[in-house]
């Protein structure tokens, strides 16, 4: 994602130049046409990354430091986007019919257990003990090695993956890694973001949702519905206890309470009930 972001905006306006070769200005006019293509979070990403490679040859004595601040626009990154019943269950209709079942595994992976998109990218066989029913997450976002318990669902997943690459060419069949790219190296989440896109658009998901991350917001909004804690969705979700994501879905936790609480009402009610 760096790397495209890199050769997409920052290579052609600033790769020959040396930090101190930079104007205040021309960030700002730099800002200024990305934003008229791209989305805020895009144009922060960007510019972030930008900081990013001139404070990696500064603190490595390659270069001279910038003689003023890139300023990082704030984004609004609140949203929650969270599939209906009916819109889930539209994305399973989708999912049995869609000629490309390594995508629809993919997709699958991600909704029954949260990963985020490069996470199935990345997932290698031998990162998946089917004994004690372990899949290890290596080199995620926070840099670490998380390990998620497998439920059947995410067996099954799994288990129809193996069989579709038995099927495959001697590339997939015998590659490493759990969805491989026909030559058997491993695939990019840019590579099948469309495909994924036109899943949603058939199942009637908002074209506003992103396709994927949406399902990270189903499932953790779902658990916390249903009485799960902050801590349990972080676990499923791969996020480290009190990260700032997590204080996203924090809302749902008073709606998750008031369910609890009606439910003791109903049982004591029901105890009332059957004494008369």
């Amino acid at each position: 994602t760096d790397e495209n972001r890199f050769k997409n905006h920052i290579l052609k306006p600033f790769g020959r130049k040396f930090p101190d070769d930079l104007e205040p200005l021309e960030i700002d006019r730099f800002e200024a046409v990305i934003s008229k293509t791209h989305s805020p979070q895009t144009v922060a990403n960007v510019l972030e990354l930008l900081r990013r490679i001139i404070n990696f040859g500064v603190n490595k004595q390659l270069c001279p430091p910038l003689t003023f601040k890139i300023k990082i626009p704030i984004v609004d990154n609140q949203r929650i986007e969270v599939l209906t019943d009916e819109q889930f269950s539209n994305l399973n209709e989708v999912w049995e019919e869609y000629p490309d079942q390594h995508i629809v595994n993919m997709h699958k992976l991600i909704a029954w257990t949260g990963m985020r998109p490069s996470e199935p990218c990345r997932l290698k066989w031998e990162d998946i003990d089917f004994k004690h029913r372990i899949l290890s997450k290596v080199n995620t976002k926070s840099g670490k090695t998380v390990q998620l318990r497998l439920n059947t669902t995410v067996k099954e997943i799994l288990d129809s993956q193996k069989i579709l690459l038995q099927e495959e060419s001697p590339g997939m069949a015998n590659s490493e890694f759990v969805f491989p790219r026909k030559d058997g190296k491993k695939r990019e989440p840019d590579s099948w973001r469309k495909y994924v896109k036109e899943i949603c658009n058939r199942a009637g998901i908002p074209k506003t949702f992103r396709p994927n991350y949406c399902l990270r917001d189903t499932i953790a909004t779902t658990m916390l519905s249903n009485g799960a804690s902050l801590d349990e969705v972080g676990y499923q979700l791969g996020h480290e206890p009190g990260s700032p994501m997590m204080k996203r879905y924090a809302r749902f936790v008073t709606e998750a309470q008031q369910r609890i609480v009606d439910h003791s009402e109903a049982l004591l009610k029901k105890k009332l009930g059957n004494a008369q």
